[in-house]
């Protein structure tokens, strides 16, 4: 996805809202690269699966926007990378203080950070920590997952 496509899912978005969306995020929404910036700015979203048993999950987790992509990390062994394996629907919310952004769409996971060598610069440089993931809760070098999202709608104000 490029910032021109990703400004054509906040278009149709936009377009196809109910009338309560439209009042939300009409007057004042984010184009594409406001989008990208915020995401960038505040570094996490919350995640949001469908368990197996069709119970949601919620995880809150690093997040960054290159090239109008909406990327994010999954730890091995986490209750979210075991339903995005189970089910690739996803909704998305990144907010701070009198901004928000609301999305879904279907995830990707793309591979390990270690076997992504040529997009972790992108991620790197787009992550507000100047590197978007790079040690575990225990200080160790963190390898876990990464993952996209191929968004189907977009809201943000």
């Amino acid at each position: 996805m490029s910032l021109q496509e990703l400004q054509a899912v906040v278009d149709r978005s936009l377009a196809n809202a109910s009338p309560l969306a439209r009042a939300l995020f009409g007057r004042s929404h984010f184009d594409a690269t406001a989008i990208e910036a915020f995401v960038n700015r505040v570094g996490s979203a919350t995640i949001a699966t469908v368990r197996r048993d069709g119970r949601p999950h919620a995880a809150w987790t690093l997040a960054c926007c290159a090239g109008g992509v909406i990327y994010f990390a999954a730890a091995d062994g986490s209750v979210l990378l075991r339903t995005l394996r189970a089910n690739d629907a996803v909704a998305l919310t990144v907010t701070e203080q009198d901004h928000g952004l609301m999305a879904d769409g279907r995830a990707r996971i793309l591979g390990r950070r270690s076997e992504l060598p040529e997009l972790m610069p992108a991620l790197d440089t787009a992550s507000s920590r100047g590197r978007f993931v790079d040690k575990d809760w225990d200080g160790s070098e963190w390898n876990g997952w990464i993952c996209a999202v191929d968004l189907e709608r977009v809201f943000a104000s």
